[in-house]
């Protein structure tokens, strides 16, 4: 049997609405750079966003401490400096570079300081 720990739960939502009463249970939602991170942002909900290197600058748009952003502090070689054109590498099925540049494990330590920093 495989261990529960390594199971990734898929839900579908049919509004909007069932989407944050769902996110209402949570005590802090991992989202990229998407409707679900503006609507736990209204909600008031902790979250973390994984953004594009260069993805920021239009779209980090909350400065507060429930609203986290983690990014590769790595410069893509297929991007220009302020524009991430998310070109995906060979070989891969998502992701641009300065995406895949940012572990499993720079996620981990991220939301655990979240978590720790907020109780």
């Amino acid at each position: 049997t495989e261990n529960a720990v390594n199971k990734i739960k898929v839900f579908q939502f049919d509004s909007v609405r069932e989407l944050g009463a769902v996110m209402s249970h949570t005590t802090l939602c991992l989202l990229n750079n998407s409707g679900p991170r503006h609507l736990a942002a209204a909600l008031g909900i902790k979250n973390l966003a994984i953004f594009e290197k260069f993805d920021n600058g239009q779209w980090k748009v909350y400065e507060d401490d429930n609203n986290e952003v983690i990014e590769s502090g790595v410069n893509c070689k297929y991007c220009n400096e302020g524009c991430c054109r998310n070109i995906i590498l060979e070989n891969s099925k998502f992701g641009s570079e300065c995406l895949q540049q940012i572990s499993v494990q720079n996620v981990i330590d991220k939301i655990k300081d979240i978590l720790i920093k907020n109780n």
